[in-house]
């Protein structure tokens, strides 16, 4: 479906459910009826309005309710509406019977309007005079402080309605007005989990202001995050790197970038076989002391399997391997003084070794899944984010990060 439908469909839900505040059913915020719960409601026969009992359906979650939301919508009996202009949308789908509230189509409008609001010249604006909008980092954070009104509007779009469209990819962060980029970026933790989205969720207040440093990622999480948002930072770049035998050549509208320098080291210590069988078959006395000059290093159980890694990664050349972020030889500090471990921003990602070219190819996409555009209202990336690397490596020589008894561990 079009996006551009995308403000018609938030703006009739916001009218049927009161800006989400009204179910007529379970997840339920278009009105849609069928069975599920009975309730009191108003309808107009012949220009008179009658109060009955009717029965609206329930569903699952919002994401159900938005998934037969559009179905009815694009079933024989609307779904021409989408085939008119967008001034012809909603009056065609009243006259087919959705609605019999005679000034229907002037109380939408008005929910229209506001919800356009966000838009200039039919797209939300992202770009001033053709350039993007730049903001200054603030406290070590991309993120900037809203007005009341930005703040109050972006958290009208964070309503369940929007969060289960964007649940359907139907909201994008290219449609996205920047203080509303900025909302989301402010209260949402890059490192958070199922329970911390949750949290992120309620963090009204925090979305006015940059996020502190409790709630902040690794300085490459931030950077992602900040990059899948399109505000500005300055540590993830642009890159041509792409994947061994064609592999990306289907991803024409992706937006590529690489990784940090740390990063890379890291990938590259995990093709280290040299230095970590050293390291694995040391006595468990000799490591303890190593662990306690080398602040950050993983216990010795971890790093045995970092080296099994390895040594599948170098013994079978150009086969694709995944790998995780609890391989990494290397825990890194967190804003909050907390330990994470991995890449500073990738869970799972690929790594291949080209034996031929001496190089260690890693990948991976920067996205978010259903459930969490749910939770958070998260938009979809109508250009996917996708993060490619290409590090020089002598197997012989071992890597940067582990060789000559890991001089430049402590400072990559």
């Amino acid at each position: 479906m079009d996006t551009k439908w995308t403000d018609h469909l938030v703006a009739q839900a916001a009218l049927e459910s009161g800006w989400g505040k009204s179910e007529s059913g379970k997840f339920n915020l278009s009105g849609i009826k069928g069975k599920g719960t009975t309730r009191s409601t108003k309808e107009y026969i012949n220009g008179k309005m009658i109060n009955i009992k009717d029965s609206f359906k329930d569903y699952k979650n919002y994401e159900d309710w938005a998934n037969q939301y559009i179905n009815l919508l694009t079933n024989k009996r609307y779904g021409k509406a989408f085939s008119m202009s967008e001034q012809e949308f909603m009056p065609y789908i009243i006259k087919q019977g959705y609605a019999t509230d005679p000034n229907y189509i002037s109380k939408y409008n008005k929910v229209l309007n506001e919800v356009k609001k966000y838009e200039v010249g039919g797209k939300i604006q992202r770009f001033k005079d053709g350039k993007p909008v730049k903001k200054a980092m603030t406290n070590g954070n991309y993120g900037t402080n809203l007005t009341g009104w930005q703040f109050f509007k972006g958290r009208m779009m964070d309503s369940p309605f929007f969060g289960a469209l964007c649940a359907l990819g139907l909201c994008t962060t290219e449609n996205a007005p920047e203080y509303r980029r900025n909302l989301l970026y402010n209260r949402h933790n890059p490192s958070g989990n199922e329970a911390t989205a949750i949290v992120d969720y309620l963090n009204l207040e925090g979305a006015h202001k940059p996020r502190p440093k409790s709630l902040s990622g690794t300085p490459a999480e931030e950077a992602f995050y900040a990059r899948y948002h399109y505000l500005p930072q300055d540590l993830i770049k642009s890159t041509n790197i792409r994947r061994p035998n064609g592999k990306d050549d289907n991803l024409k509208d992706a937006e590529f970038v690489t990784t940090t320098k740390g990063m890379d080291l890291r990938m590259q210590a995990l093709a280290d076989t040299l230095n970590l069988g050293k390291l694995a078959r040391m006595s468990p006395e000799l490591y303890k002391k190593l662990q306690e000059k080398h602040e950050g290093l993983v216990d010795q159980e971890d790093l045995k399997k970092s080296y099994a890694f390895s040594k599948d990664l170098l013994d079978h050349p150009n086969v694709p391997k995944q790998a995780h972020e609890d391989l990494s030889i290397k825990k890194e500090k967190g804003a909050d003084g907390g330990n994470y471990t991995g890449l500073g921003a990738l869970r799972y990602y690929g790594m291949q070794w080209d034996d031929k070219d001496k190089q260690i190819y890693g990948w991976d996409s920067y996205n978010f899944d259903w459930w969490q555009r749910l939770i958070g209202s998260m938009p979809a990336r109508e250009k996917s984010l996708e993060i490619r690397t290409k590090i020089p490596f002598d197997p012989t020589k071992g890597s940067k990060l582990l060789r000559d008894n890991l001089q430049y561990f402590d400072n990559e």
